[in-house]
Parts: C-alpha cells; structure tokens; sequence
C-alpha cells in the first residue's frame, strides 16, 4: 500500500504545499511543482521546435521563431534550453551537408567545362577552382564530424539528466510520501 500511495504521488499535477508541511518537505513539493512544470512544459514545447528547425532554410531563422517558445535563455526552461542546442546542431550537419551536395555539383560541373576548354591556361584555372572546392567539401566532412560527435555527446547528457531529475522527483516522492504517512 506504502508503494501505491507513492505512485500516486508521483501522477499528480501538482503539490499543494501545507503550513503544516516540515520546511524539507515544503521544499520537495516546491521542487516537485517546478519540475513538473518544466516537464509538462517540455514535453509539449518539444515538437514545436522540431518543426521549426525542419521548416526553417537558416539557423538565423529557426532561432528567431524559437525564441518566443523558450524564452529568456537563462531564466527559461533548462529542458527546453538543452533540446533547442541540441537541435540546433542537428540542423547545422543538415545544412552542411546540402552545402556539400552543391559542392560537389558545382565541382563536377567545372570539371565537365575543363574538359571542354582546349586553352591549357583557362584548364589549369577551372581545374583549380575543383581543387578549391574539393578542400572546402573535406573541411566541412570535418565540421560534421565535430559536430556530429557534439550532438551525440550533449544528446546523451541531456538523457542522463532527465534520468537524474527522475531519481530527484522520486526523493521528493519518498519525501513527501514519508512525511503524510507520519
């Protein structure tokens, strides 16, 4: 029975806080209620960020339209917060990998006009140009390696700290239930 009334603890919206509550206690209830709220809030806000960032053709853009759903960066919802960087980055290694896709275009393009050229000098440039271009293409193949390993690593660290605040919210819950048991 002692389980059940904690898990019914933990399905509540919210915690009304008592005067008669101990000042630790008032405390889990306050932590509980804003975390709540912030999981309530991401898990709503979520999707709306992920359609921005599929919809929008810059980072410039995407950001502009997400700042009314998270708000003040230092003050808003550190959930939020998180899930916007971590998105953000994804729509990076999207946008460099388009940008490749025209690189590549473009190279083979001025290849295929080198190849039509007879002057040796007009060759010599065009064929520079490919070179140019195929540089650029290896260094944003790197700047998708770092970023990829950036996204997996803030992806896992914003996993481990829903999975900390859940063990958080299920202190407060032994808290809270302890104390009305008593």
């Amino acid at each position: 029975m002692r389980y059940l009334k904690g898990y019914q603890l933990f399905l509540e919206d919210s915690f009304d806080i008592k005067d008669t509550d101990k000042e630790d206690v008032k405390m889990s209830k306050e932590k509980m209620n804003v975390i709540n709220k912030q999981i309530s809030e991401y898990q709503t806000k979520k999707s709306q960020i992920v359609d921005i960032y599929k919809k929008a053709k810059t980072i410039e853009e995407a950001q502009e339209l997400i700042k009314p759903i998270i708000g003040d960066p230092k003050l808003g919802n550190p959930f939020l917060i998180k899930f916007n960087n971590i998105s953000r980055i994804e729509k990076e290694v999207e946008l460099l990998h388009d940008e490749i896709v025209k690189d590549k275009i473009r190279a083979d393009d001025m290849r295929s006009e080198a190849n039509l050229v007879k002057d040796s000098e007009t060759k010599a440039a065009a064929m520079g140009k490919v070179t140019d271009i195929q540089n650029r293409i290896a260094d944003k193949n790197k700047k998708i390696l770092d970023k990829t390993k950036e996204f997996e690593e803030l992806d896992k660290a914003h996993i481990k700290e829903i999975e900390v605040m859940k063990k958080d919210m299920n202190d407060y819950i032994k808290k809270i239930s302890d104390s009305e048991q008593k």
